[in-house]
């Protein structure tokens, strides 16, 4: 065996992607988007991977950001680990685009706006609260 061939095995793959499953447990399911120049048209390209990976604390959530690391098959579909959580998403929404798949959008909303939202749902009042992208308004009672 050569060199290089040992130095190749010891090393396992890394990919970062966001998290748009997380319904299974101890299973997240991330999406790495890699961008690459198509051979013939050199046209930028972006292609979407979908990778089921092992989440042991269960620490991965919708919309978070991750590093997964390569692994041995721990199941049909599972080769892969979470390795870190680079980022945490505060607060996150579902949409479909057109082709159908699962996008996750991270929407900014402040820790302070919320603690305003849950001190008056607790209260029973009524809260409206407006933002840059989008009016919150809930009756609670």
């Amino acid at each position: 065996m050569s060199e290089r061939a040992s130095e190749d095995r010891g090393r396992r793959k890394t990919r970062v992607g966001v998290v748009i499953s997380d319904v299974r447990d101890k299973t997240v399911t991330v999406e790495v988007v890699d961008s690459k120049r198509h051979p013939k048209y050199g046209k930028t390209v972006r292609v979407r991977s979908k990778f089921h990976a092992h989440d042991e604390l269960n620490d991965a959530h919708l919309g978070y950001t991750v590093r997964i690391v390569e692994t041995r098959p721990l199941s049909k579909t599972k080769r892969w680990r979470v390795a870190e959580v680079v980022e945490r998403a505060r607060r996150f929404s579902r949409k479909r685009d057109s082709r159908s798949r699962t996008t996750v959008e991270r929407e900014s909303f402040s820790v302070s706006a919320c603690l305003v939202v849950r001190r008056a749902a607790t209260q029973g009042s009524v809260t409206s609260l407006s933002g840059p992208s989008k009016t919150l308004s809930r009756a609670v009672g």
